[in-house]
């Protein structure tokens, strides 16, 4: 059981911070410019929201070798991976709710600056 949370956990965490260091890739350039990176940075983090909230509502539907968890878990039986997909679902969907929290802070700190610059 242990075994199976700690898999989709490293499977979904490296999902999310792939998108993380896309996202900072793109925006770094943008230093001297930061109403235009902090409007990026809210769109793609929203993006990167719905990505994650999307793949936690098709994960139970998602075949089991198209993840990289056959890897880890070569011998799963059918119940595993069937809990294996519920936890997975779980865990998008967790990295997507705190993912949000950012979401919506990076939004106000656009507000803000367009504010401050009106």
């Amino acid at each position: 059981m242990d075994r199976l949370r700690d898999t989709a956990e490293a499977s979904v965490r490296r999902i999310a911070l792939t998108g993380l260091l896309v996202i900072a890739t793109l925006v770094a350039p943008l230093g001297g410019q930061p109403r235009m990176a902090l409007d990026i940075t809210a769109v793609l983090l929203s993006l990167e929201t719905a990505v994650l909230w999307q793949l936690g509502v098709f994960a139970p539907q998602m075949p089991f070798g198209r993840s990289e968890a056959w890897l880890t878990l070569p011998g799963a039986d059918r119940r595993q991976r069937a809990m294996f997909a519920r936890m997975l679902a779980e865990t998008f969907r967790r990295y997507a709710r705190r993912l949000a929290i950012a979401t919506g802070l990076a939004w106000l700190a656009d507000l803000v600056a367009r504010l401050i610059s009106a």
